[in-house]
């Protein structure tokens, strides 16, 4: 075998048992700019009801990943309600619009809230608007108030 040849062999031998050597990096997920607001939050509606959100960090961006918002009708009582582990709508700062399906006469049907990191201990409040099941014209609205627990 030519010297040169050898020599080569040699090397990319030496680079390609280096590469097997040096530490695999695990991902680990990035520092949000809000730490402070990860883990689960409920609190009262308006109407009496307990919400329920839980905010994750992906990345380093914050996104609630879970809701449970109970909502009483006229002629009833519903649970509106979705779990995605990989995030259901970004925050933007402090605040999030998490939208919950059809828009009717009122605009769209939405829970939205902001973060108010100045109190003590920590508060989420916001507002919601929910059209009636089989409805684009009647409408629930009300508000909240969630502590981190």
């Amino acid at each position: 075998m030519h010297p040169i040849s050898l020599r080569r062999l040699t090397i990319g031998l030496l680079i390609f048992v280096g590469s097997l050597t040096l530490p695999v990096s695990c991902k680990k997920d990035k520092t949000p700019l809000y730490p402070q607001l990860i883990g689960a939050w409920s609190g009262e509606t308006s109407q009496g009801n307990i919400i329920s959100l839980e905010v994750i960090n992906r990345d380093g961006t914050l996104y609630i990943s879970k809701y449970q918002l109970p909502v009483n009708f006229q002629t009833g009582y519903q649970v509106l309600q979705q779990t995605n582990t990989r995030g259901i709508a970004a925050l933007t700062g402090v605040t999030f619009n998490l939208p919950l399906g059809p828009t009717g006469s009122y605009g769209p049907a939405y829970i939205g809230g902001s973060f108010n990191l100045t109190a003590v201990p920590l508060v989420l409040t916001g507002e919601f608007t929910v059209y009636y099941p089989s409805s684009s014209v009647d409408v629930v609205t009300g508000s909240y108030t969630a502590y981190l627990h």
